[in-house]
């Protein structure tokens, strides 16, 4: 019985992780890579420190390079006997063109692990650890909504790229599956940018 219990708990903590289509090279390329011809190395960078910031101010830390910077999020979600910790990892590159512009590239990557409680003999719970590695995003839809928010700060968006806006697209575009955790997930805020409007 108890071991029915866990297997349950468990089940439910990793809800969700059914498998989406496997990206090809060229697909796999395409989202993790963007050229802004009229941007410099410094703005994009600056930019897409800001849609972090956005997102979660309060849980984001940076590790800077002369190239761009890798972001780190701490997250803990909560649930019924069991919950989650991790983190979300933002790597990116930014590489200045001789022919003008810059060259980016945009990696995400998540390592979490779950506590699950486990009914004990005594009506208590002990807690089974279930380790997790880091492992990349391959979702289209988050490095969608993550590239728009950029262009928003670039000058190149009008409108910011809410979380609706952003699942709205997805909705209506066939090449945009996979989830939007890493940027519209449990404890990021859905802020708008200072003096912007949808």
């Amino acid at each position: 019985m108890k071991r029915m219990l866990t297997l349950g708990f468990i089940s439910i903590v990793l809800v969700g992780c059914a498998s989406n289509p496997e990206l090809s090279r060229e697909e796999w390329l395409d989202i993790h890579n963007h050229t802004y011809p009229d941007a410099s190395a410094e703005e994009v960078i600056s930019a897409a420190e800001e849609v972090l910031r956005t997102a979660d101010p309060n849980d984001v830390t940076f590790t800077h390079r002369e190239d761009g910077f890798l972001a780190t999020r701490q997250f803990l979600y909560y649930f019924v006997l069991a919950a989650t910790s991790g983190q979300d990892f933002y790597d990116l590159t930014a590489t200045e063109r001789e022919d003008g512009g810059v060259d980016v590239s945009l990696y995400m990557s998540r390592s979490e692990s779950s506590l699950v409680g486990q009914p004990t003999g005594g009506g208590g719970a002990s807690v089974t650890t279930i380790p997790g590695n880091a492992s990349p995003i391959q979702s289209p839809a988050a490095y969608f909504g993550f590239w728009r928010r950029i262009e928003y700060f670039l000058g190149q968006e009008d409108t910011w790229y809410t979380c609706d806006r952003i699942k709205a697209a997805r909705e209506s575009r066939e090449d945009l599956w996979g989830h939007t955790d890493n940027i519209c997930g449990i404890g990021f805020q859905d802020n708008l940018p200072t003096g912007s409007t949808e």
